[in-house]
């Protein structure tokens, strides 16, 4: 009796709109029960076998057994047969709530494979992995199995499998050096022997071939049998005997990735490069000599540019020396050069180009998109390209705004090209299939009008194709007119971002999306802004509300002078979208809780500063406040005047430590409670001392320490430039 093990794989949708329906599930033999359920739910039965279903149910055995037939109560609903079925679907159509179901399975007869081999070069495998779980007895592994696993040997480090043989002479065995594997269809219940006949690599590897290692052996592995996937050969620099037998080579001689060699001979002949221009395959036999250089000579070879046709030096796209980009004004240089062992890379425009042929030291290559080869010829390298430039599409531009609008036949407005008049005329390469026009500086583009019926895209208010079917033809020129209108963003609003750990951006936890999009309901129109953590200053007008918040991961919660926003919807902790007027402050976080801090200021009354609170908001009356985490603090210092015998500064001190300020301000940010107490020290200049001040007096420094006794004018003059207590005030020397 054969049976083929097959499987029936049934895609099954439940569909949330049927009604329940309870079904009794019985099996003669549950321990053939793999599973029940659908691809995506997995169903368990009660202790009186039954299930609630809602859609199609999939019933598994396990691979040991198999459906023999299937019964709905008495009568007699689906028969297997003997094919070997291992899934069966209930359909929930065919079933009715209340039906028993009832499973017939039967085990697979038991196939028993007999595997003779040396355990000490072969090991068993099991569905192609690894499998340890039986023992070889005596060189032969016995395998009883119900459950049709494909079952092989794999060879072990220094032996190789020379032959297989079937206990059926009329079955011949396909075998890897490597590895075997029984054949997948078999038939259940018959036995099976196979003499697994291996040797060791030592015994086999007959010939020998002389390899010469000069340079960094870190730049590339050898290979026997040009196959990366067998262990690479030990070498060592200088000369090494290294064995092999006939099937072994070619050699596979393999740089490391983005790595090169500079050269490999056979009998000392070079060998050409094959592998993407970069590996070599050498075949070699018993008694060659195989020489590899690895480094390069420090060494320059020129690179020369010859094109066949003027002004199509564009056709080269890219060029790239060891991944850096260079500019035409450099590879196009008189007397280019690169070293010996740089990586060369060229691609080719053959959108806006017909090429004819690109040669590289009379070679002709067709790869346009991307030719890449390490420098290893002492003569050099000469393109030669033979290419025409394709007519470009000629667009009339009409624009009264010009100065404000750009083009750019690509996908990035970065790129645009501004226009250059109110009537320009643009060339837009040939290889596009549109081109795309942006407006900036608050400007917008509301209409575009042209000659030609269709050239105007009809899903994009900014946008002219240039598709066949619409006649459009490069060379001829057309004409477009844009339309735009200018909003008068004249109001400021003041956003401020929480600013991202270095630890949250290594993590991945700030994602690209940090924006604002003002007027944004309206496509053609709205400007988008990226807020820097911390603040930034937003230019607004009134059309611009609501105003979008496209922020992600979403903020926790949005606070507009001070008051936080709710959802309208009550989806969310945060709105999505908000309402701003002129001189707002706007603070979103990301954290689920919000810091305030006290912050307690001491300002002698002679001082004259002023205090603002995020950036726009001037604290008038500065004493103690509480403000949220993150609060940019500024102080802004105004000189107070001097008189004939006195001059004042402002010293500023935060939490007791004094704070050096540079061009009369100084911003903090707020994470802890502060105290800021801004003093006005009074200073002595030397020079306007009166004539009766001239009393000899003593003099300190300021931590305290008498540095003179009884100074007098002169010596008090002489102080090396300073402040000093001086008579019990502090003076400056200068």
């Amino acid at each position: 009796m054969k049976r083929f093990y097959t499987f029936f794989i049934v895609a099954m949708l439940a569909v949330t709109a049927f009604a329940q329906k309870t079904i009794t599930v019985n099996f003669e033999h549950p321990e053939h029960l793999a599973s029940i359920g659908s691809w995506y739910n997995s169903l368990t039965l009660d202790e009186n076998n039954k299930v609630t279903i809602t859609g199609n149910v999939q019933v598994n055995t396990t691979a040991e057994a198999y459906f023999v037939e299937i019964l709905n109560g008495e009568e007699e609903w689906l028969t297997n047969g003997t094919s070997n079925n291992t899934a069966y679907t209930i359909s929930y159509d065919n079933v009715e709530d209340g039906d028993v179901l009832t499973f017939k399975t039967a085990e697979n007869d038991p196939t028993t494979f007999h595997i003779i081999g040396n355990p000490e070069h072969l090991y068993l495998t099991r569905n192609y992995g690894e499998w340890s779980d039986l023992e070889n007895v005596d060189g032969e592994w016995t395998i009883i199995d119900k459950g049709h696993y494909n079952y092989g040997v794999g060879v072990k480090s220094g032996y190789q499998i020379v032959d297989v043989t079937s206990g059926n002479p009329e079955e011949t065995p396909n075998f890897q050096a490597t590895s075997w594997s029984t054949p997948y269809n078999y038939t259940y219940g018959e036995e099976y022997t196979y003499t697994i006949t291996t040797q060791s690599l030592d015994e086999l590897r007959n010939l020998t071939a002389t390899v010469k290692v000069s340079g960094d052996l870190a730049k590339f592995a050898m290979y026997r049998n040009t196959s990366r996937y067998s262990d690479p050969i030990a070498l060592e620099e200088g000369d090494n005997a290294v064995k092999f037998q006939e099937s072994e080579s070619p050699f596979r001689v393999a740089p490391e990735y983005g790595k090169a060699i500079y050269q490999v001979k056979l009998n000392g002949e070079l060998v050409e490069p094959s592998f993407y221009g970069n590996d070599y395959s050498v075949a070699a036999a018993d008694g060659d000599v195989i020489e590899i250089n690895a480094d390069f000579p420090d060494k320059d070879v020129p690179v020369k540019f010859t094109f066949v046709n003027e002004g199509t030096e564009g056709v080269v796209s890219t060029f790239k020396v060891n991944d850096v980009v260079l500019t035409p004004e450099e590879y196009l240089a008189e007397g280019f050069t690169v070293k010996m062992g740089d990586n060369i890379y060229a691609n080719f425009n053959s959108g806006d180009y017909t090429i004819n042929s690109v040669k590289i030291n009379g070679n002709v290559i067709t790869n346009y998109y991307g030719d890449s080869y390490y420098a290893n010829d002492d003569n050099g390298y000469e393109y030669e390209i033979d290419a025409v430039k394709k007519d470009p599409y000629l667009v009339r531009v009409n624009c009264e705004a010009w100065e404000h609008v750009r083009w750019t036949s690509g996908y990035n407005a970065n790129d645009a090209i501004p226009l250059t008049s109110e009537s320009c005329l643009i060339e837009v390469p040939a290889s596009a299939y549109s081109v795309t026009f942006y407006a900036f500086d608050d400007y917008n583009i509301t209409s575009m009008e042209s000659d030609t019926d269709g050239f105007v895209d009809s899903y994009s208010i900014s946008k002219i194709n240039f598709y066949e079917y619409l006649g459009i033809v490069p060379g001829e020129e057309y004409e477009v007119t844009i339309n735009t209108k200018f909003t008068d963003r004249n109001q400021t609003a003041t956003f401020y971002l929480e600013p991202y750990t270095e630890e949250e951006i290594e993590n991945g936890d700030k994602y690209w999306s940090t924006a604002i999009r003002l007027n944004f309901k309206n496509y053609n129109e709205y400007k988008e802004i990226i807020l820097a953590d911390g603040y930034t200053t937003v230019n607004f007008a009134d059309t611009d509300n609501p105003v979008s918040l496209s922020i992600s991961p979403a903020p926790k919660f949005v606070y507009i002078n001070g008051e936080v926003q709710e959802d309208p919807d009550g989806y969310a902790t945060a709105p999505s979208e908000i309402e701003i007027e002129d001189g707002d402050v706007v603070k979103i976080f990301k954290s689920g809780e919000i810091e305030n801090y006290n912050v307690v200021y001491d300002i002698d009354e002679a001082a004259d500063v002023k205090i603002f609170h995020d950036q726009v908001i001037e604290v008038a009356q500065p004493d103690k406040h509480s403000v949220m985490m993150g609060t940019e603090i500024r102080i802004v210092f105004n000189e107070i005047p001097e008189t004939e015998e006195y001059e004042f500064k402002h010293e500023l001190v935060i939490n007791d430590e004094t704070v050096e300020f540079e061009n009369g301000e100084h911003v903090l940010a707020v994470n802890a409670d502060t105290n800021i107490a801004i003093k006005v020290n009074q200073f002595t200049g030397v020079e306007n001392i009166a004539a009766g001040a001239n009393a000899p007096q003593d003099v300190y420094n300021l931590q305290g320490v008498r540095i003179i006794s009884n100074a007098s004018a002169e010596q008090i003059k002489a102080l090396p430039a300073g402040i000093y207590v001086i008579g019990g005030e502090k003076r400056a020397i200068r």
